[in-house]
């Protein structure tokens, strides 16, 4: 295996936003998620076996009062929380929120790891809240939405009965990457479009006439240089110092470089 990414810590605020919400309901259903608030994780010292967090100003509204799909959705979400998170790796924190709680009611799992906080309904029922997803600002592989999701498997775990996302909380990777395609392929359309309209002058050294490309002799004198070379070529990119390697945390998809000889592991490219 990898040698471990650099340690980021746990501390600080994360914001929920409805960016992060993670549905995991069946396509006849949906949840509601945590659209505002934040959860702030205290300080604490590298390798402590718990650290604490605080559920503050988190609401979600438009939930369902029961995990039928067809019960009403009128029940709002705004409790505080207190947890106790316990070490489950080297920068891995969890707490379990039992049924019954207040997070609708139902079971979660919120687990901190590397700057990232994840929120994954554990429960065998029809979520009626869903999961979701945060980071610390700066944190390695932060992307929310269509950006990477690492911990925990986030985003096909939670809600035992619920089948694939109805796409109520975000468009998901799927939806990111055909908007993407589309942009690209009108991209090349107008492009065609465009030299078509303004095809680029022949190539240096030749002319046309009567519609074939004839050979044009070219004399170098004193004022004429010659043209390059044809085995020039171009600049090495810039290495890294020797021992040095370019490694990707799979935790996150964030690159991070690491030397054998010395153990050292860092987030910026040593020179």
């Amino acid at each position: 295996s990898p040698p471990p990414s650099p340690y980021v810590s746990n501390q600080g605020v994360y914001p929920l936003t409805a960016a992060g919400a993670v549905d995991t309901s069946a396509p006849e259903s949906t949840c509601c998620s945590l659209t505002s608030g934040t959860v702030q994780v205290d300080a604490y010292m590298m390798g402590a076996q718990t650290i604490t967090a605080r559920l503050v100003d988190a609401t979600a509204s438009g939930c369902r009062t029961t995990t039928a799909p067809t019960a009403p959705e009128t029940v709002s979400l705004n409790q505080p929380l207190t947890m106790t998170l316990t070490a489950a790796g080297s920068n891995k924190y969890v707490a379990m929120v039992p049924a019954g709680g207040i997070m609708a009611g139902q079971p979660f799992n919120i687990t901190v790891e590397q700057g990232r906080l994840s929120m994954q309904n554990t429960g065998p029922a029809q979520p009626i809240l869903c999961d979701g997803i945060a980071a610390l600002v700066g944190a390695p592989g932060q992307e929310i939405g269509g950006g990477p999701v690492a911990i925990g498997q986030v985003g096909g775990g939670g809600g035992g009965s619920g089948g694939s996302s109805s796409g109520g909380s975000g468009m998901g990777a799927w939806g990111v990457l055909a908007i993407i395609l589309l942009v690209l392929i009108g991209i090349s359309a107008a492009y065609v479009y465009v030299r078509r309209l303004n095809p680029p002058p022949p190539p240096q050294g030749f002319v046309k006439e009567t519609g074939t490309a004839i050979p044009q002799v070219t004399t170098y004198g004193s004022a004429v240089p010659p043209p390059p070379p044809s085995n020039v070529l171009p600049p090495p990119p810039p290495s890294m110092p020797a021992g040095w390697q370019a490694l990707t945390d799979p935790n996150t998809g964030a690159v991070y470089y690491y030397c054998a000889a010395t153990g050292e592991s860092t987030w910026l490219q040593p020179t």
